[in-house]
């Protein structure tokens, strides 16, 4: 089933000019669908954008909104159903600050530290990817929380595969569940156990 126009359209609207996603989100979208449809596929989506995406520019969020809906028409067949497509871009972009020079910088900062101090550095991590996110951490718990996200247009599904691979990049083997609860706001119960080691990247 392709995706929802009418619910893009709704996005789109909603999006304003300060609304602002960085360059390296939209790298990894382009990354995934070339892996999965094809060179073509995806320098058919990257051609709106310029013949260049810098990964630590910033770009505007409609502009990632319609990247995004195209690109899970693309890879619905791959990953069987929509949400699944946006889980895994979200994974994909989670990745791309992971391997980049500041998530790197920041994977340092909290290595070693216990589950509810990596939880708390969620926020930060979403900083470095968009400038209009506002995530909170709410309800710390030894082995659970609930995070507030809001100010972002994505859909839930896409939220779910950032934190999922977040997570697993900090060393937390972690269940995510979400939730929209308005227009722009999503709310997140994230429940975990600490696992020895940070995870290897794995395939989205």
């Amino acid at each position: 089933m392709p995706t929802d126009k009418e619910e893009l359209a709704r996005r789109i609207a909603l999006a304003r000019a300060d609304h602002l996603v960085r360059g390296f989100n939209f790298v990894a979208v382009l990354e995934l669908v070339k892996e999965h449809a094809g060179a073509a596929a995806a320098n058919g989506l990257q051609a709106p954008l310029g013949p260049r995406v810098l990964p630590f520019f910033n770009y505007p969020a409609a502009e990632f909104l319609r990247l995004t809906y195209a690109a899970a028409d693309l890879l619905e067949p791959v990953f069987r159903s929509v949400d699944a497509a946006f889980t895994a871009m979200g994974r994909a972009a989670a990745w791309a600050l992971v391997d980049s020079a500041a998530g790197k910088m920041l994977l340092r900062l909290v290595r070693g530290a216990p589950p509810d101090v990596l939880v708390r550095h969620a926020p930060t991590a979403y900083g470095m990817a968009a400038s209009h996110v506002t995530l909170a951490v709410k309800d710390l718990e030894q082995t659970s929380a609930k995070l507030e996200l809001t100010s972002d247009l994505m859909p839930v599904a896409f939220h779910l595969g950032i934190l999922s691979a977040g997570l697993e990049a900090v060393g937390l083997d972690a269940c995510v569940e979400g939730r929209e609860v308005g227009p722009s706001s999503v709310e997140f119960r994230v429940r975990w156990v600490p696992t020895r080691t940070p995870a290897a990247r794995a395939g989205v």
